[in-house]
């Protein structure tokens, strides 16, 4: 089983007013790491779970919606299948990362001025 180690930052406030705007998603593999850097306009709550059968990884931002040019690509990384998203009726977006391999998960978060999530 690979490990993936998830390191979430600057999503920690949960009373943002406007939406915040998922611009970008940057993908990098170290060794048995791959690192998913999801950047924000703004800071937003989040929620982030595996799933089994077939092994993936979900994070929901809350308050959210997708810039028209994030085009998210799963190519850099072996441990990656595919991204998906949507923006559901909630104004909330979740991301699903297809997995080739179990993950375990590590999450750590904390504030930044520029909003960034690193999985």
């Amino acid at each position: 089983m690979r490990t993936f180690l998830f390191t979430i930052i600057g999503l920690a406030l949960f009373g943002c007013v406007n939406a915040a705007q998922l611009e970008q998603l940057r993908v990098s593999t170290d060794g048995q790491k791959t690192r998913l850097v999801f950047d924000l306009s703004d800071t937003a709550a989040y929620k982030s779970f595996t799933l089994k059968n077939p092994d993936r990884l979900v994070v929901d931002f809350k308050k959210s919606r997708v810039a028209k040019n994030f085009a998210p690509s799963a190519s850099d990384s072996p441990l990656l299948r595919n991204v998906r998203f949507a923006e559901r009726n909630d104004g909330s977006v979740r991301v699903v990362l297809d997995l080739t391999a179990a993950a375990s998960e590590k999450v750590l978060s904390w504030h930044r001025k520029v909003q960034k999530v690193i999985v």
